[in-house]
């Protein structure tokens, strides 16, 4: 490239003649260097061409890299030309095969100068070109895959990494720089391989590969180019490296846990769950066997396949089951089938556990605890409710029910033998779960009653889920009691006697038998009351009269009706008896001694004359008159009739009377002036007769009333008047003018019927008055008469009287009215219109106005007294212009011109005319007025004036024809000129017919088409003429502004109809953009876009901007393509307008490579014979790709996976695997992965199909003997006896199945027959004796043995010589001196670290011991030195794995002295006594502290009180609870934790202000913190806080050892006691305590809040006691939203919204309550107060005391009147409550009854109990009271005393009453009046609801002091 010379090359060529003057160039340098990437469009160079002779005509290229380069840019005058160069493309020094053209060193530019004549010059440049690292390296032999075992033994190099570099140096090939990385994160991912960066090769760090850990490792292969200096170019591929998998991992579980459900009494084989595990090698898995390990419920279950099903019927309520509680829990073992020839390295067997819960199946009824199901029971009558009845054998009632659960909850009820439900009884309780006792309790005592019946059956059923119903029968006895009161056979008695019957008359008899046993004796009987009018004997019960002169005592009338109380008394009347009561009532029968009585003896009644309605025929009476009889009702003696006796005035036939009611009616009218003498009044005699015997009369007085009514008319005494008056006549207040007087009668008798008003009716006119009372009529005050407008008046005059309804009389007035000159002249009509034109004469008469006066004398004069004028707008003028106008004659008032009128000025002139009466009387100035418009008329002066003088109007182009688009408006000055109008032109020709308009109004119209695309605005001339004469004319101009109307649609503008888009475009990708242009305006030039269909929800159109996008994921091999109905409209703002344009657009979906090759079938088998030939084909696979067909992406290339050793070969295109070498030895299975490979960019490829060939055997191998020992020697003790196995041959063919069975058999050599004699091969290469050794004898034999395989043909092995040699016995075995030793080695040693040795001893002194570990599971993790054995290490041991915290295996010892080919014999057999080859060996792993402690949480939360003091320990130990978890040791983890604060606390928002540490004391850790951290994890508060503060902040606490560290955040809440609850469990402080955040998670997750722990402590009661078998576990609730602790009301409303969830929680932890830890004190009151308080209360009391004392002083001498209560028996009573019968001492059985002493019922919140005796419903008479007898039958009666207090004797209405009862309900109804009063005005405070008590004996003003 240096120092080469360039030269430039000129050649002249001519055509035809050779010429001098050639052209010429300039400027051309010789040669040039440039960087390969020399910018394009850069002047690269300039240069000139001349010509002397001749103009230049063309400077060209003049070869192909010129052209291609460079293009020229040509300038100035023909004889001169001046060329740029400029670059059209890049040098390229290393080719560039996209552009096809090879790369090249240098560059020869070439330019060709042409002139006129054809003469030209060539100029030739060459350019060297400096390479620039434009080329990226290319990789070569992509794609790269790799495929290396797990466990690779030796080093392996992958070398197919190559690359290539077109640029030259280091920028090329020599400076390549190769790497391998990977997106993997894992710190040891990218530390497996690594690659020579020079060579590319890859090779395996020493380092175990795991295909489970990973099955293929994925790089990316990168090299560069420049070494891998910064700016270097390069090249990426795929790298991947597969791992081929090798059997060394154990099995595992999937779908762990395994757990099932199953109901008990599954039949055997029924199928329980599958578990399923799978070889931990899942390159090459094994099959798996599965076996169900012994333990508990082994037996019931069996396992097939994985599939458990049950191996018998399963009960839970026997056996294992029930042992279990119902839930078994199976070992599973899966084992692994070995099935590869392959070495097998570890475990092949796992176990996992299955538990199968059996749910209980209520298959078992409850069983009661008697036998035969009969329970005897007793119980005493009347035992009250709720009492338990008594059991006698058994003495409780126990039931128990073999199920579980609820299937074991029983349910009690009881029934009667007949199925009804017994509620006489109730069973407590009456749910058992499981087992339990109960009691039958009594609910209904009325049941119990001896005396219906001595015994109940009934049965109890007790039922459970299931329906079981077992019954067993209760027989109740039921034990007498003395219970009942005798009882009357009826529950009152009445008897009936006559009046006035003789003492000892007898009433009745009466009986009450006494149901109880005759044991209580007899009854006895006693009466009350009566007035001793009665007698009952004592022992009978027949009742008599008794009394001294019963005509007075038994008088009906006085007194028809006795009642008296009778008593019976069981036990013969002694104490102790019981007594019942009942009411007599004696009823006197009537005798007719009683004449009827009226009510009153005179009747007033009122009726007024002439009615009608009192008649009997329609039942409206006058009046009714009563009468009674004493006697009895109901009998002829009291039946009464009525008659009218006599009347007054002899008017006995005006009525009549109903002789049964005793109504009296009018049998005609009564006339009021007809009794004028007696003022009305009319009195009737009625008798009132009753029918008995004798008739008895009574007599009363009606004294009737007739009331006058208005009946008479007023009749005047003229029916008409006349009068006259003169018309000025007039009235005032005080003084009036009287016309005349009227006058009229009234014939009624009283008033006000015949008091008469007059009324003026109607002719008066409001100009005259009456006066009511006189008649006289007046002029009416202020009103004036005018004859000339009335002459005269016809007045109507009515009389009213004053009676109801009034009458009414008429008559008529008639006044005339009398001239006076007194009348106004008046203009009629009083407004002239008249007109006059501009150009009338002066002296023009217009009109003459004349008034009229009806005055007879009168006089006129005229005048113009006031002028108005206006324009024609009505405007007013100034008079001062148009005064002279017009002038009037005074005589006649006629109007004229006086002065020409000008109608411009004025249009009309109004004159106000005036005439005067000249000889006017009164009033003296007598006128008026006339109003008379002239208007002036028009003359045609004036021309039309536009307002305004031009238009302008908007018009949408659309608008209907004949739209009025606006009204032009011209005026012309001059009078009622009309204007035509009219358009002169339009701006636009094409318009002309657009517009119209109205000649007459005005009105322009749109009357034809507008466009506003063409023309948006039109000036239209107007035209305005009047019609004067000649007619005159002006014009204007309307400016049509033409308004957009959507009339256009949208129209699309360069729609490409069909665009691509691959599939694998992103959401949002764009396809393409369609516009669309609207040539309207405004918002109907606005287009939006929508997709109508064919999208299938794929694409998505920007409204706005016509952008369409992809919207979904697209796959071509759904749908290829998309029609896309594409909508473009406008947006007018009426929608209705809207216009749209529609196209379809074609989406055609490019294929990418999407898709994998699919193959046909997971699986393909084949079969082959080990001697089948090379290259034979075995099978064909196929795959399918979905991408496009015939293209890359479809196009599928085959291949292997796994590495087959080069057994086989796989055509890549069509599919067919070949054998690739000699299979002969390959006899097997084997399975290929099958790789289909797509050759789209970037590729895809399946590798989820496999082939599976297997290769049969051929017996193509002899077998071979392979165990011989040395020299064919075998040793054998001379002791064995005969049949000893000596030896086991073993052979060794290459062949497989039967082909590599084979036998042995011996043969003797020459004549040794001996030998055969004395041994044995048998067929499977047994070398046994025939018979007894004897070394002495002969101690060497030789023979042959041969073995033949069972193929076919077969094949034999060569005979072998064996020489056998018969030994003397070594007596002793080595033996451990123990069977088991322990040792020690701590974890994570290098393998090979000694953990220990064991040794044996063996007496022979020549012996040899050899140790051996038994197989196993521990054979990977140790070995033995068999010599030595020492004990030894493979790996590096974890403390941590679930194992390996101990290891147990045997170490075995045997004699190696004696050759392995030596048995032993049955001497040595016999020897071993006490020999202990065997010995367990324990090895106890060391831990180390190799694992840091973790927080089990990112942040616990706990609550510290407000008033927590500094250096409180908060109750949360971060050590020793369950916060951290560490997998080492407790003495490497918990015991060497160190805890302390770490970084900033977080604050809530409201304790946002606590961070001030002033006064905060140090921390252990130097620093100061609200919360210090202790290093044993203890929490300290150190920091006081307000009582209203409230929050939370956030302390990070880290925990740390010499493994390492970790940190959470601990939530601590401020709490007030008022926030915190309590929860009581059952269980003892230390079992909750490791229960408690179990318990708060639980109650969180469930309610959605976040429950937080505070302490627990034991339980205490109210009384302080401690309950240690119950804890109080503290609490608090926090919001999860709002982060605020809750108020207790609010977190139990939480939980008890949560009832039903919480309930299997509250059932798990046994939560007995939870409640609000504090309850509030109760105020403790003032000291000072309560001496205030106590001082007040003394000084009432006091005062009160005194007040008590002065009244009872002041009021004992008006205690006068005293009442005596009769005597009863008191007794208890029977009442029954909620709990059953109760019996109350001395209460008032009768309380609820009306008192028959007092009649009248008072409540019982008024009653006051001393002794409340007890009596029968009528326990009283009055007739006894103050009557006090000795009750010569009263055995067992004690005489009672009732003291009424009486407080008001002074007063009016007892005062002189003697009886005392009397007085006694007198003074009752007024107090219970008073508290009437005073309950309607005081509403009770408590409505309580005492015993009933109706006795007012017991009043707080009648008290009873005695008794």
């Amino acid at each position: 490239m240096k120092g080469l010379l360039i030269s430039v090359f000129i050649t002249f060529i001519t055509s035809k003649n050779i010429c001098q003057c050639v052209p010429v160039f300039h400027g051309i340098p010789a040669t040039r260097t440039l960087p390969e990437d020399f910018p394009i469009g850069t002047v690269l160079m300039s240069f000139t061409v001349t010509g002397s002779d001749y103009d230049i005509t063309t400077i060209e290229h003049n070869n192909y890299a010129t052209q291609r380069l460079v293009k020229l840019n040509i300038t100035g005058e023909p004889e001169q030309k001046h060329v740029d160069v400029i670059t059209i493309d890049n040098f390229d020094r290393d080719g560039n095969g996209d552009k096809g053209y090879p790369g090249a060193g240098s560059v020869v530019l070439q330019f060709i100068a042409w002139d006129s004549v054809n003469n030209h010059v060539v100029a030739i440049h060459n350019i060297y070109l400096v390479d620039v690292n434009d080329n990226s390296p290319v990789l070569k032999n992509i794609p790269y895959t790799w495929e290396i075992k797990e466990r690779n033994e030796s080093e392996s190099i992958y070398r197919s990494i190559r690359a290539e570099d077109y640029d030259d140096g280091i920028n090329g090939t020599v400076g390549l720089f190769y790497q391998i990385k990977s997106d993997s994160v894992a710190a040891d991912y990218n530390k497996v391989f690594t690659i020579d960066n020079s060579s590319g090769d890859v090779s395996v760090v020493l380092r175990e590969l795991d295909y489970e850990t990973n099955s293929f490792y994925q790089f990316i292969v990168n090299v560069t180019d420049q070494r891998g200096v910064a700016g270097c170019l390069s090249s990426t591929a795929d790298f991947i490296i597969k791992i081929l998998d090798v059997q060394d991992t154990p099995p595992f579980f999937i779908g762990i846990p395994y757990r099932k459900t199953i109901i008990e009494e599954q039949q055997s084989n029924t199928f329980v769950l599958q578990v399923s595990a799978i070889d931990g090698d899942r390159g090459i898995p094994n099959n798996i066997n599965y076996t169900i390990l012994k333990g508990p419920c082994s037996d019931l279950f069996n396992i097939s396949d994985g599939k458990i099903h049950t191996s018998q019927v399963i009960d839970r309520d026997t056996g294992d089951v029930a042992e279990q509680s119902g839930v078994c829990i199976l070992t599973i073992e899966a084992q692994e089938e070995d099935q590869y020839a392959d070495k097998q390295f570890g475990e092949t067997k796992a176990t996992t556990n299955v538990t199968i819960i059996i749910e209980d199946v209520n298959d078992s009824p409850p069983i009661f605890n008697v036998t035969g199901n009969v329970y005897q029971a007793t119980v005493q009558e009347n035992t009250p409710q709720s009492v338990p009845i008594t059991l006698t054998e058994p003495t409780e009632i126990f039931l128990e029910d073999a199920d579980e659960g609820t299937n074991a909850r029983i349910t009690l009820s009881l029934f009667y033998p007949n199925g009804t439900r017994n509620a006489d009884f109730y069973i407590s309780p009456n749910v058992i779960d499981r087992s339990g006792s109960t009691l039958i309790r009594v609910n209904d005592p009325s049941m119990l009653d001896f005396e219906e019946r001595a015994n109940i059956t009934f049965y109890i059923q007790a039922t459970d889920p299931a329906k079981h119903v077992v019954n067993a029968t209760v027989v109740l006895h039921i034990e007498d009691m003395n219970d009942n009161n005798p009882q009357f056979e009826n529950s009152s008695y009445v008897f009936d006697i006559p009046e006035n019957s003789k003492s000892g008359t007898t009433v009745g008899t009466i009986q009450a038998p006494d149901r109880d046993s005759d044991k209580f004796g007899p009854v006895t009987y006693a009466i009350y009351g009566g007035e001793d009018k009665f007698h009952i004997d004592f022992n009978s019960g027949i009742i008599t009269t008794s009394c001294a002169n019963c005509n007075i005592s038994l008088d009906r009338e006085s007194n028809s009706i006795h009642f008296l109380t009778l008593t019976a008394t069981d036990r013969n009347g002694t104490t102790g008896g019981r007594s019942n009561s009942t009411s007599l009532v004696v009823n006197l029968q009537d005798v007719n001694d009683n004449a009827p009585e009226f009510q009153t003896s005179t009747y007033p009644a009122t009726i007024y004359e002439n009615d009608v309605r009192y008649n009997e025929t329609n039942g409206t009476a006058i009046l009714q008159v009563k009468a009674t009889d004493r006697d009895k009702d109901g009998t002829n003696n009291s039946v009464v009739e009525f008659i009218i006796h006599r009347t007054s005035e002899d008017l006995t036939a005006n009525f009549s009377m109903n002789s049964t009611t005793g109504e009296l009616f009018l049998v005609k009218p009564l006339d009021y002036e007809a009794l004028l003498k007696t003022a009305g009044i009319v009195e009737i005699i009625v008798h009132a007769i009753d029918f008995g015997e004798p008739r008895l009369t009574g007599t009363a007085t009606v004294s009737l009333q007739v009331q006058d009514i208005n009946d008479e008319t007023p009749v005047f005494n003229q029916t008409q008047f006349d009068a006259s008056i003169l018309e000025n006549a007039t009235s005032s207040v005080g003084k009036v003018t009287t016309v005349t007087q009227v006058f009229v009668s009234d014939d009624d008798g009283t008033e006000p019927n015949n008091k008469v008003q007059y009324f003026i009716a109607d002719g008066a006119w409001s100009d005259f008055s009456i006066n009511a009372s006189t008649g006289e009529i007046n002029v009416q005050i202020d009103r004036r008469l005018n004859r000339d407008f009335r002459p005269s008046y016809n007045i109507t005059i009515l009389a009213i009287d004053m009676g109801s309804p009034p009458l009414t009389g008429t008559t008529m007035l008639k006044v005339d009215i009398n001239d006076v000159n007194d009348k106004h002249p008046i203009f009629n009509p009083r407004q002239y219109s008249e007109s006059v034109r501009e150009d009338d004469v002066i002296g023009y008469s217009i009109v003459s106005v004349t008034a009229t006066d009806t005055d007879i004398d009168h006089e006129l004069e005229y005048s113009i007294v006031d002028i108005d004028a206006t324009d024609e707008n009505g405007d007013m003028v100034n008079t001062s212009l148009v005064g002279n106008y017009f002038d009037i004659y005074p005589s006649n008032g006629s109007i004229y011109v006086s002065e020409s009128p000008d109608r411009e000025i004025a249009k009309t002139v109004t004159l106000t005319v005036l005439v005067k009466d000249i000889k006017a009387f009164d009033p003296p100035l007598q006128n008026d007025t006339a109003s008379v418009t002239i208007t002036i008329q028009d003359v045609n002066d004036n021309y039309p004036q536009f307002e305004p003088s031009s238009y302008s109007v908007n018009v949408s182009e659309n608008t209907p024809d004949q739209t009025i688009l606006l009204t032009v408006n011209a005026t012309d000055k001059d009078e009622d000129r009309t204007i035509r109008y009219g358009i002169v032109s339009v701006e636009h020709e094409e318009y002309t017919n657009s517009f119209s308009i109205d000649a007459t109004t005005g009105v322009l119209r749109k009357t034809g088409f507008l466009d506003r695309e063409q023309h948006a605005n039109i000036i239209l001339n107007i035209s305005a003429t009047d019609n004067g004469k000649p007619p005159l004319n002006s014009t204007t101009t309307v400016d049509v502004t033409v308004l957009d109307f959507n009339d256009n649609a949208p129209v699309f503008i360069n729609l490409s109809k069909t665009v691509h888009i691959f599939e694998n475009a992103s959401i949002n990708d764009e396809v393409l953009v369609v516009y669309a242009k609207d040539i309207d305006e405004g918002p109907n030039a606005n287009v939006t876009y929508m997709i109508e269909s064919g999208d299938h929800g794929q694409f998505i159109i920007d409204p706005i901007h016509g952008n369409i996008s992809v919207n979904g994921g697209l796959d071509r091999e759904i749908l290829a393509s998309y029609n896309l109905r594409i909508i473009a409209e406008d947006n007018p703002i009426n929608a209705k307008e809207k216009k749209e344009i529609q196209d379809t657009i074609t989406i055609i979906i490019d294929d990418v490579n999407d898709n994998a090759p699919e193959f046909t079938q997971n699986m393909y088998t084949a079969d082959v014979r080990e001697d089948e030939n090379v290259h034979e084909s075995v099978i064909t696979i196929s795959a399918v790709d979905k991408d496009e067909p015939n293209t890359d992406n479809s196009k599928i290339t085959y291949s292997f996976s796994n590495n087959t050793d080069g057994l086989f070969r796989i055509d890549g295109s069509l599919g067919v695997i070949h054998i690739n070498k000699s299979l002969i030895g390959k006899v097997g299975s084997y399975v290929v992965g099958l790789v289909a490979t797509d050759n789209g960019n970037p590729s895809k490829q399946n590798d989820s199909s496999f082939v599976n060939i297997t290769v049969h055997d051929v017996n193509l191998n002899t077998p071979e003997i392979v165990n011989l020992t040395d020299a064919n020697k075998i040793k054998v003790f001379e002791c064995v006896d005969d049949g000893f196995e000596i030896y086991q041959f073993e052979y060794r063919d290459l062949d497989h199945g039967q082909n590599a069975e084979a036998y042995f058999n011996i043969s003797k050599i020459e004549d040794d027959d001996e030998v055969l004699q004395t041994f044995d091969v048998e067929p499977d290469g047994k070398l046994k004796t025939l018979k007894k050794l004897d070394a002495g004898k002969r101690n060497e034999y030789k023979f042959q043995i041969q073995v033949t395989d069972k193929g076919f043909p077969p094949r034999r092995s060569e005979k072998v010589t064996i020489t056998m040699i018969v030994l003397d016995v070594d007596d002793h075995l080595p033996t451990f001196l123990t069977n088991s030793t322990t040792m020690s080695v701590k974890e994570n040693q290098q393998n090979g670290t000694l953990v220990g040795s064991v040794t044996a001893i063996d007496p022979d002194s020549d012996s040899v011991s050899c140790y051996s570990l038994e197989t196993g599971g521990v054979s990977s993790l140790f070995e033995i030195g068999e010599k030595t054995g020492a004990i030894k290490t493979l790996k590096e041991l974890d403390y941590e794995e679930p194992t390996g915290k101990r290891y147990t295996f045997h170490v075995k010892v045997k004699d190696c002295s004696i050759p392995e080919n030596v048995t032993d014999c049955a001497a040595v057999e016999q020897n071993k006594t006490g020999v202990i080859e065997d010995i367990e060996v324990t090895v106890n792993v060391i831990d180390v502290n190799d694992n840091p402690p973790v927080f089990q949480n990112e942040q616990i939360t706990v609550g510290m009180r407000r008033v927590t003091e500094i250096g409180v320990l908060l109750d949360l130990s971060l050590k020793t609870g369950d916060y951290v978890q560490d997998m080492d040791t407790i003495s490497n983890g918990r015991l060497v934790w160190v805890f302390d604060n770490s970084g900033p606390i977080q604050l809530s928002d409201s304790l946002s202000n606590i961070l001030d540490l002033e006064g905060v004391e140090t921390c252990m850790d130097g620093k100061k913190h609200i919360v210090c951290v202790t290093g044993n994890g203890t929490l300290t508060n150190n920091k006081y806080y307000n009582e209203d503060m409230s929050g939370y902040f956030i302390v990070p606490v880290t925990v740390s050892d010499a493994a390492g560290s970790d940190t959470t955040n601990i939530k601590i809440f401020l709490i007030s006691d008022s926030q915190i609850l309590k929860m009581t469990l059952l269980g003892r402080k230390e079992e909750i305590a490791e229960k408690k955040n179990d318990i708060m998670k639980l109650y969180s997750t469930i309610t959605g809040y976040t429950f937080v722990y505070d302490w627990v402590e034991d339980h205490k009661t109210q009384d302080g006691r401690v309950e240690t078998i119950k804890t109080d576990l503290y609490f608090h609730v926090v919001d999860p939203v709002t982060q605020e602790v809750l108020p207790t009301y609010e977190a139990i409303r939480i939980v008890d919204s949560h009832y039903d969830d919480l309930l299997q929680a509250m059932e798990d932890y046994k939560v007995l309550a939870i409640v609000s830890s504090v309850i509030e004190p109760l105020e403790e009151p003032d000291p000072k107060m309560t001496v205030y308080i106590m001082a007040a209360v003394i000084a009432v009391l006091v005062v009160s005391v005194i007040v008590i004392v002065y009244v009872s002083m002041t009021t004992r001498n008006r205690y006068k009147s005293k009442l005596r209560a009769a005597s009863f028996k008191p007794q208890d009573i029977t009442q029954k409550t909620d709990i059953g019968p109760v019996v109350v001492p001395g209460s008032n059985v009768y309380s609820k009854q009306s008192n028959p002493l007092l009649f009248a019922e008072i409540p019982m919140d008024h009653a006051e109990y001393d002794n409340i005796s007890m009596g029968s419903q009528n326990s009283l008479d009055k007739n006894d009271v103050g009557n006090p007898r000795t009750a010569d039958s009263g055995i067992g009666t004690e005489e009672r005393e009732v003291t009424l207090d009486m407080f008001t004797e002074d007063r009016a209405d007892i005062g002189k009453c003697d009886n005392p009862l009397d007085e006694a309900l007198k003074l009752h109804e007024q107090i219970k009046n008073r508290r009437a009063s005073q309950a309607q005005m005081v509403e009770p405070t408590t409505k309580a609801e005492p015993l009933e008590f109706q006795n007012f004996a017991f009043e707080e003003e009648i008290e009873s002091t005695e008794i």
